[in-house]
C-alpha cells in the first residue's frame, strides 16, 4: 500500500508539476494583450521571470510588439462580425511566433477596447466583444473571458499612469501622465480627494495606496478633434472647406457626415489655434469643455501616444512650451510643397499641421500644464514603451493564482499539497 501511494504521488507529480528542462533552467513567462484603439489594433507581448508566489508578474520585464497594427479599428466591424477572425489572425499568429510553444497554455491572451468601441451602442459593443471572446477561446493560449472587454476612459488613464509609474521603478513623486489617442484623451495624477473622477489605487501590494485623479474626454482624441475642427470651418451648403489647419496649397477630398467635401488648406497657425480653442472650450480655471479638474500638481510629466508621436516628429524626447512652439512655428510656416520637400515620404504629413497644433493647445490650454514644466515624451522607459496595456496585463494577472500562469508557481504549490498528502497517508498506514 505504501508503494502504491508513493507511485500515485510520483505519477501525479510528473503529470501536473514537473516543468520541462527549458522551463526549469530558464523560467520565463509571457502575457499578450491587444490594444483595440479607434484607428487600429496592436498586440503587446510582455515577458518576465515566472512568478513563484502571488505577486505582480512584472520583474525584469521585456517587451515584444508588432510594429504593424491591424487597421482600421475594431469598431468598424460592428456590421461585419464574421470579418473579425481574419482581422485578428495575423496578431494571434504573431503571438505564436514570439512565445515558446511549451508555455502557450500559461500565456494569457487579453484584449482591451478603448474609445473606438466606447462610441458604439451597448448592443454593438457586446456583439463585438462576444465575437472576440469566441475567437480567443479557440486559441492555444490561456484564456479568461473577463480579459476581453471595453475598458472605461478612466481605466485607460489609470492604467497609463500605473504603467509609467512602474517603468520608472516606482520612485517618482507627483507623476502626471497625458495620453492622446485617436478618439479620446486622458490624464491622471495623484490628488488627495474623493469624487467620481478619483480612484483609490493600489499599485503594488507592498506600496502605499494612492488617491489618483484620472479622467478621459471622449471625442477629443486627435482624429475626432480634427473632424470637429473641420466642421467649424464649413460655410453653409458650400462643399469646399477652407481650413487654416492644413498646409497652404494642400487640397484633398473627404467625407463628413456622409457628405463629400473638398479641403483646401490655408495654413494659418493663429486661426487654427483659435478653432481648436473653440473646440476645447476651456477657461483659466476649467479643463476641456469647461469641466472641473483639480489644479495640476505633477512635477514629473509624461506625454504618450499622440503626444509622443509629435515630439518624435520634431526630434524631441522632452520639451517645454517654448521649445515645442518654436518647432510648431517652423512646421506650420511651410507650404504643402515645402512640407513634402522637408519631410519626404511621410504618409501622415497631410494631417501633421493640425496634430502638431492640437497637441500644443491640448497640453497648455486643455490640461493647463504650466509653461515652465518639462514634458517627457520618450519612445520607451527602461526598454519598454509606455502603454496602458502593461498595467492592465499586470493588474489582471495579479488577481489570479500564479499557478495558472507560472509553471514554477504550479510546481511549488502542488508539490506542497502532495507532500502533505504523502506524509498524512504514511502516518495513517503506520
Amino acid at each position: 500500500m505504501i508503494f502504491l501511494i508513493s507511485l500515485i504521488c510520483a505519477v501525479y507529480s510528473n503529470r501536473f508539476l514537473a516543468p520541462d528542462e527549458d522551463l526549469k533552467n530558464n523560467p520565463q513567462c509571457y502575457g499578450s494583450i491587444f490594444d483595440a484603439g479607434s484607428s487600429g489594433t496592436r498586440v503587446y507581448i510582455y515577458q518576465w521571470n515566472c512568478r513563484k508566489e502571488w505577486t505582480l508578474p512584472m520583474v525584469n520585464l521585456s517587451e515584444t510588439s508588432n510594429n504593424e497594427k491591424q487597421s482600421p479599428g475594431l469598431a468598424t466591424f460592428a456590421n461585419d462580425l464574421d470579418g473579425i477572425q481574419n482581422y485578428l489572425n495575423p496578431l494571434i499568429e504573431f503571438i505564436y511566433k514570439v512565445v515558446p510553444k511549451n508555455v502557450y497554455k500559461y500565456t494569457p491572451i487579453m484584449l482591451g477596447a478603448t474609445a473606438g468601441l466606447r462610441q458604439l451602442s451597448q448592443i454593438q459593443q457586446n456583439e463585438i466583444i462576444a465575437t472576440v471572446q469566441q475567437i480567443f477561446q479557440k486559441t492555444q493560449l490561456y484564456y479568461n473571458e473577463s480579459w476581453v472587454r471595453v475598458i472605461t476612459g478612466q481605466e485607460e488613464g489609470m492604467y497609463m499612469w500605473m504603467s509609467v509609474f512602474y517603468l520608472l521603478n516606482q520612485n517618482v513623486k507627483n507623476l502626471l501622465t497625458m495620453d492622446l489617442g485617436g478618439a479620446s484623451t486622458q490624464n491622471a495624477f495623484p490628488y488627495n480627494a474623493t469624487g467620481p473622477d478619483f480612484v483609490l489605487l493600489n499599485v503594488n501590494p507592498n506600496v502605499t495606496n494612492f488617491s489618483l485623479y484620472a479622467v478621459s474626454y471622449l471625442g477629443y482624441g486627435n482624429d475626432q478633434a480634427r473632424i470637429s475642427v473641420l466642421k467649424l470651418s464649413i460655410q453653409g451648403d458650400n462643399d469646399v472647406i477652407y481650413s487654416p489647419c492644413f498646409f497652404k496649397g494642400y487640397s484633398a477630398n473627404t467625407i463628413i457626415d456622409n457628405k463629400n467635401y473638398t479641403i483646401n488648406g490655408t495654413g494659418s497657425l493663429e486661426l487654427c489655434q483659435n478653432l481648436i480653442l473653440q473646440l476645447l472650450n476651456t477657461t483659466q480655471n476649467t479643463s476641456i469643455n469647461q469641466s472641473y479638474e483639480p489644479p495640476v500638481v505633477g512635477s514629473t510629466v509624461y506625454g504618450t501616444n499622440g503626444i509622443y508621436t509629435m515630439a518624435d516628429f520634431f526630434n524631441l524626447t522632452s520639451f517645454t512650451k517654448d521649445s515645442y512652439y518654436n518647432k510648431l512655428q517652423d512646421l506650420t510656416g511651410l507650404t504643402w510643397e515645402q512640407a513634402n520637400q522637408t519631410y519626404p515620404k511621410n504618409p501622415y504629413l497631410s494631417t501633421q499641421f493640425f496634430m502638431a497644433t492640437y497637441v500644443y493647445s491640448l497640453i497648455y490650454n486643455g490640461y493647463n500644464i504650466p509653461s515652465d514644466t518639462t514634458v517627457q515624451a520618450p519612445a520607451s522607459i527602461n526598454g519598454v514603451s509606455p502603454s496602458w496595456t502593461l498595467a492592465a496585463c499586470s493588474y489582471q494577472l495579479a488577481q489570479i493564482n500564479c499557478t495558472d500562469d507560472s509553471p514554477i508557481c504550479q510546481f511549488n504549490a502542488y508539490s506542497s499539497i502532495l507532500v502533505i498528502f504523502y506524509v498524512l497517508a504514511l502516518g495513517f498506514l503506520n
